[in-house]
């Protein structure tokens, strides 16, 4: 789910930006740029604006959420799950679940396909994953966090297999992203083609969230 405009100047407010700025993909210029406003709460808001401006529908809640937990701000994390709470109750927008609850499993989630721990992964199938709570996209989710998730699903070490991407994508997101998984499904890593894998590079790359909503189908 993508963040409203709206809800960035919320979430703004208490958000500790020079932390959260780098793990959300800004550049060192981009840093720079926003620490030429003249109050905090406009450096803030700056901060989560660039994000915004420059990933666009891939600068979701659960990204944001995702870097507020790797970098310590717990409370910060909860604060966000809480606004998507309210959102929900109020029926503002469908909201993710909050970290730490388990989504009702829908009868249709569970009877339209059984996917095995053991199974191959299909790029249709990671593109609308049947989540608990409805469908998502796993390529979306991981986002700026390829690079990690790359390493470990590549076995790419050096780095010199997800550069290569970079280089041939132009440093966009989602193609990025989308070559790296095409790679290792037809077989050009090392890893086994299976969702046991697919789960354990995401936890490797610190996506435990996301590893979290695929497992939680799996057989």
């Amino acid at each position: 789910q993508e963040c409203s405009d709206t809800d960035l100047v919320s979430i703004s407010q208490f958000l500790d930006w020079r932390t959260i700025a780098p793990h959300l993909g800004l550049s060192a210029i981009d840093i720079e740029d926003i620490d030429c406003k003249r109050t905090e709460p406009e450096k803030r808001v700056e901060t989560l604006r660039k994000w915004k401006q420059k990933y666009g529908f891939m600068a979701k809640y659960q990204t944001l959420i995702d870097v507020l937990l790797k970098t310590g701000n717990t409370s910060d994390a909860e604060k966000v799950c809480q606004l998507l709470k309210q959102k929900e109750d109020t029926g503002t927008q469908e909201a993710m679940p909050q970290r730490g609850t388990e989504p009702h499993r829908t009868v249709a989630a569970t009877a339209e396909k059984v996917i095995h721990r053991g199974d191959k992964p299909s790029l249709v199938t990671l593109k609308k994953f049947p989540g608990q709570s409805g469908n998502f996209n796993v390529l979306e989710r991981i986002g700026q966090n390829y690079n990690d998730f790359g390493t470990f699903l590549l076995q790419d070490d050096d780095g010199t297999k997800v550069s290569a991407i970079e280089a041939e994508r132009l440093h966009n997101c989602p193609s990025i992203c989308e070559d790296i998984v095409k790679k290792w499904l037809q077989g050009q890593g090392e890893q086994p083609v299976t969702y046991a894998v697919l789960v354990q590079c995401l936890r490797d790359a610190k996506l435990h969230t996301l590893a979290d909503d695929i497992e939680g189908i799996l057989q």
